[in-house]
């Protein structure tokens, strides 16, 4: 593993050198020994350190507070500030700049490698929270179904790309329509169905569907028959305060992108006329292997091309065969999940990967989005679940089952509720603080440091933000500043 590199701005030149060797002997790399603030954000723009010690007071234009600020606004790397005193003006100068850490003058060696590996860590967590929210947002408008959310009236209040492409409206068209306005169904009257059914899933505050399939009409007039599922929306006190819908097809058919859906061309050329998504599938129950050979033996579009029943078989085919679509059953794997999808993507980054789970575990899901699986089966799956999730994922879209997506979408989803002006009502100076640090990942003891405020005045801020912006999580408000 690499040593952490770590550049140092002292303009004294024996107290520099004399942080540089104890940073040796800790084991860090000292890649730049800078004396200046000009010097210093030119250097970690130049040589990007894993972290900067950075001394508060430099001679010249630039001292270290400018420095950090310059240095963390254009390359995200964690300052840790070193300082021996400095005057109050320059003190709250520097806890604006959001520093990761501060070690005081004259310090032990224990301290600075504590102040050292804290901030370290805070910017691996931190960075990790940002990319899975990117994940989440992305996961949002890469779903291969219709997704719709609803307030508690069945008005729409919002649409994922698919949902808007598949009823030729885009999200502020759609917005406080009703249902039935929104997505044109074959019979007349049955477009009430899906308003009756936001009603009784707000009503019985659980997941719901209708038991039968509609058959939507596509604004060029094409017909597709979908299975609706809905689950309740809440905000962060666990009020309902709307409904969650996806629409998945169940012709079995190969779901087109959103390139040809924009153009409202929602027919695929014939399978004999694609190429075959080549497959390999790993689990250790002959029964499952059985069962999922069965079900694709007559689709001429995709192939298995090879099958590992020890986790230890599966990197080695991997890596030889690069198939389009891997399967693992979760319950086979002998190693951290995460590792494995880490290497897997090493040695092919081309493949997909569908996970066979056994049972929902909404937080599992949103994690392994974040691994990059695009897909998920489960022991309730369907055999036509399974050709779809193939050919889904394959396409670059993400499939799951009607319960598990819905499940995690109201994990991830943010509860939008009254008109368009109040969707981003305005915050408060302090909230708005809030919530900046909230999405870099800053959790609430962090937050009380920076902004000198006690842990409940943060929590009853994070209450007010929740209400104001309708979400219940971190996740959710970083998804709704990333839209």
């Amino acid at each position: 593993m690499a040593r952490p590199r770590i550049m140092v701005v002292e303009d004294e030149s024996i107290v520099g050198m004399d942080i540089k060797e104890k940073l040796k002997d800790l084991g860090y790399d000292v890649p730049a020994l800078v004396s200046s603030g000009k010097e210093a954000v030119r250097k970690a723009v130049k040589i990007k350190p894993d972290l900067v010690l950075m001394d508060i007071v430099l001679k010249g234009d630039t001292d270290g507070v400018e420095a950090a600020k310059k240095i963390y606004s254009r390359t995200g790397i964690p300052v840790v500030y070193l300082t021996a005193y400095s005057d109050e003006n320059t003190l709250q100068r520097a806890k604006i700049t959001e520093p990761f850490g501060y070690i005081l003058k004259p310090f032990e060696v224990r301290d600075l490698r504590t102040a050292i590996e804290i901030a370290l860590y805070k910017d691996k967590k931190q960075k990790e929270f940002v990319e899975r929210n990117k994940y989440l947002v992305s996961t949002l408008k890469s779903i291969g179904n219709a997704v719709i959310t609803t307030d508690r009236e069945g008005q729409v209040t919002y649409m994922n790309p698919f949902a808007e492409l598949l009823t030729g409206l885009n999200s502020d068209e759609a917005f406080l329509k009703g249902l039935g306005e929104v997505f044109k169904v074959l019979k007349e009257g049955k477009g009430s169905q899906l308003e009756s059914l936001a009603r009784r899933t707000i009503r019985k505050e659980n997941i719901n569907r209708i038991k039968s399939p509609i058959r939507l009409i596509t604004p060029d007039g094409k017909r597709r028959t979908v299975d609706v599922n809905a689950a309740p929306l809440r905000n962060d006190i666990e009020e309902i305060t709307g409904v969650v819908l996806t629409f998945q097809d169940i012709m079995g058919q190969k779901p087109a992108d959103l390139k040809s859906l924009e153009r409202l061309k929602l027919k695929t050329a014939p399978y004999d006329e694609m190429e075959c998504i080549t497959m390999i599938v790993h689990t250790s129950s002959p029964l499952i292997l059985e069962g999922i050979r069965k079900t694709i033996q007559t689709e001429k579009d995709i192939d298995i091309i090879d099958e590992a029943l020890d986790s230890s078989e599966i990197i080695p085919i991997v890596e030889l065969k690069k198939p389009n679509v891997l399967i693992i059953d979760t319950a086979s794997h002998e190693i951290m999940i995460e590792e494995l999808l880490d290497t897997v993507k090493g040695y092919s980054p081309e493949t997909e990967i569908i996970l066979y789970i056994h049972g929902v575990d909404e937080q599992f899901v949103i994690n392994a989005v974040s691994w990059g699986v695009r897909g998920f089966i489960s022991d309730t799956s369907k055999p036509g679940h399974l050709i779809q999730a193939i050919r889904t994922v394959s396409n670059g879209h993400i499939w799951a089952e009607l319960e598990i997506l819905t499940k995690t979408l109201t994990r991830i989803l943010p509860s939008r509720t009254g008109k368009p002006e109040t969707l981003h009502p305005n915050l408060t100076k302090r909230e708005k603080e809030i919530v900046k640090l909230v999405v870099q990942g800053d959790r609430n003891k962090a937050i009380c440091k920076k902004l000198f405020i006690s842990e409940k005045t943060v929590k009853s801020h994070l209450t007010n933000i929740f209400k104001k912006l309708g979400v219940r999580n971190r996740h959710q408000l970083a998804i709704r500043f990333e839209n």
